[in-house]
């Protein structure tokens, strides 16, 4: 768990939070992005981040503190045998809780930036 890189821009979790707040807290890695569906998911995921700079998203880390219960998956061999139950996220899951943070600006196209000079030119 050491070296972990934390996403989320305005998220304040980290190792230590894992200790103070015990095994409730746990940290998710990216979708790989292997398939069409894992790939959009990702895409989403740094989206959602909302970070201004630049991360690695094959090393970076969401903590359980963004998604909702409805995110994970039943464990129902450990809720039978009455085991501490595991979360697994579904294959769909997107952190919407807690994201927090400025929205990346919309970057401005060559186009754009074309208009905006020949505006600058006649004013």
């Amino acid at each position: 768990m050491l070296g972990l890189v934390f996403a989320v821009a305005s998220c304040k979790n980290n190792q230590l939070a894992l200790k103070i707040k015990g095994s409730n807290l746990t940290f998710h890695y990216f979708p790989n992005g292997n398939d069409f569906v894992s790939s959009t998911i990702r895409k989403e995921w740094v989206h959602r981040c909302k970070r201004m700079d630049k991360f690695n998203a094959d090393t970076a880390t969401i903590c359980s503190d963004h998604f909702t219960d409805g995110d994970y998956e039943r464990d129902l061999q450990h809720e039978l045998l009455n085991l501490p139950s595991r979360k697994f996220l579904k294959k769909t899951a997107v952190p919407t809780i807690k994201l927090g943070g400025k929205e990346k600006p919309a970057e401005t196209t060559p186009r754009e930036k074309r208009d905006q000079k020949k505006k600058n030119k006649e004013n």
